[in-house]
């Protein structure tokens, strides 16, 4: 059994204890507690605060914790992994640290899907990568806030939230929901296509369904202005949105929309 499995099965044990009533230290310092930040996440607490220094090591974001920086400085820390084995522990957060090599994402763990991932005050210095997932709904909730991201970013999430974030290199951050980004070169490129359900297109008209009815009609460039208008507030970007006529988007075998379609020529 491989190092990082038998830690899982570890804290799946811990974590049954914890159900039957044992109590737990609800935060732990790290050099002073333990002396790796894996250790300190390994204990079980649900705060793992680090102290200004250089830290040699990824550790692997396996449950719910919170990750913190403290004193003056930020830790510079090698990296961090965020992955999902254990159900029903789905908050990952992280502030005040300096990751210096990619923070990645691997969301394999269908039963421990909906997570919520959240950077405070981060600075990212060889970007974010979401490098597997088994659905784009495993990430419910990531937000990013107040943070510095170099290096490039590739996310996928239901819902995305950037706040006074700086986004150096570009990237993709997107929203699978039931809207269909078409990713080109940047995020600022992309084009988000909805399907009008059947009735509402009754309501507009009885002839044969067609994209230039639905330009035509002023109650759907009112919807399309709506979609544009919530996307900016949920992601701070402006999407181009185009409506579609029902059953027009592709789907994949089995009857699935297939959520993103990659256009770009890398």
């Amino acid at each position: 059994m491989s190092q990082s499995r038998l830690r899982w099965s570890l804290v799946a044990a811990f974590y049954a204890i914890l159900a039957s009533g044992a109590a737990m230290a609800s935060s732990v310092t790290i050099p002073d507690g333990f002396l790796s930040i894996q250790a300190g996440i390994d204990s079980g607490a649900d705060t793992v605060l680090v102290r200004n220094g250089d830290y040699d090591e990824t550790p692997e974001a396996y449950r719910s914790l919170t990750l913190k920086g403290i004193g003056e400085g930020r830790p510079r820390v090698r990296g961090l992994l965020i992955t999902n084995p254990i159900s029903l522990s789905l908050h990952r957060g992280f502030s005040d640290i300096e990751f210096t090599a990619p923070v990645t994402m691997n969301t394999w763990n269908f039963h421990a899907r909906i997570l919520d991932i959240a950077f405070d005050h981060c600075t990212l210095d060889s970007g974010l990568v979401h490098s597997y997932y088994e659905d784009p709904e495993d990430i419910e909730y990531l937000t990013l806030a107040n943070c510095e991201i170099r290096g490039g970013c590739q996310a996928v999430s239901y819902v995305v939230t950037m706040q006074s974030d700086t986004l150096d290199d570009g990237g993709d951050l997107f929203l699978s929901e039931l809207r269909k980004p078409v990713a080109t070169r940047t995020l600022d490129d992309a084009e988000v296509k909805v399907e009008v359900a059947e009735d509402v297109f009754r309501e507009i008209t009885q002839e044969a369904w067609s994209e230039d009815i639905l330009e035509a009609d002023h109650h759907m460039r009112n919807l399309r202005d709506s979609i544009q208008s919530e996307i900016k507030g949920m992601i701070g970007l402006n999407m181009k949105v185009t409506l579609m006529v029902p059953a027009t988007i592709p789907r994949s075998e089995g009857g699935k929309l297939r959520r993103v379609v990659d256009l770009r020529k890398l």
